[in-house]
């Protein structure tokens, strides 16, 4: 890593690897490198049958990261539903880990049998843990059946995820210094990653 002083703390993750790069960029403006990204919890799955709330998936993820890999963790848990009316219940309840695909076929159920004005609800909880925290990020979205779409999930997922870069930068006592400067030094981090930055020559 270049320059290994400059980075405060280092994280793993739990996400989905497109959030996974950015939240990257969000967090080394704390100088919080996010080193490592483990995207597939299948064991988790998409039960319906289980009571773990979106606040228990993502902590039990964040949980599982940290003690495979002693940093702190962060991650996420995502769960869409169709709302009840005065006609009908409200609909299963839907976890999306990796594969969103399965809020499309939710909401393709739920349309043609939908009044008008039932709300399609997307909610997302984030959670930090390390040895002494374990923090929580809050995100829900409410849209009409008849416009909801499987993109409306990150509008929650990213409020989530906003929450908790507060929480985390407080409780650890981390500012912001993203300006020119850090720019630049961000981008050395992603050329670094990448294999293609130059290496200076005398």
């Amino acid at each position: 890593l270049f320059p290994a002083s400059e980075w405060l703390q280092v994280f793993a993750c739990a996400t989905p690897e497109r959030r996974f790069s950015m939240i990257s960029q969000t967090y080394a403006n704390l100088r919080v490198l996010l080193h490592r990204n483990f995207a597939d919890f299948a064991s988790l799955g998409h039960s319906t049958s289980d009571d773990l709330s979106t606040k228990d998936r993502a902590h039990l993820k964040a949980r599982a990261v940290h003690e495979a890999t002693g940093l702190a963790a962060i991650a996420e848990s995502t769960m869409v539903y169709v709302e009840a009316t005065a006609q009908k219940p409200a609909s299963e309840r839907v976890f999306v880990e990796s594969d969103e695909s399965c809020i499309e076929a939710l909401i393709g159920r739920a349309r043609p049998v939908s009044e008008e004005g039932r709300e399609v609800v997307f909610v997302t909880e984030t959670a930090f843990v390390s040895d002494k925290l374990a923090l929580h990020g809050y995100g829900e979205l409410r849209m009409p059946v008849a416009f909801a779409a499987q993109e409306h999930a990150t509008i929650a997922q990213t409020s989530a995820h906003n929450a908790l870069f507060v929480k985390v930068s407080e409780a650890l006592g981390l500012e912001f210094v993203g300006n020119a400067a850090f720019d630049e030094f961000y981008e050395m981090q992603v050329q670094e990653r990448h294999g293609t930055r130059r290496k200076k020559t005398a």
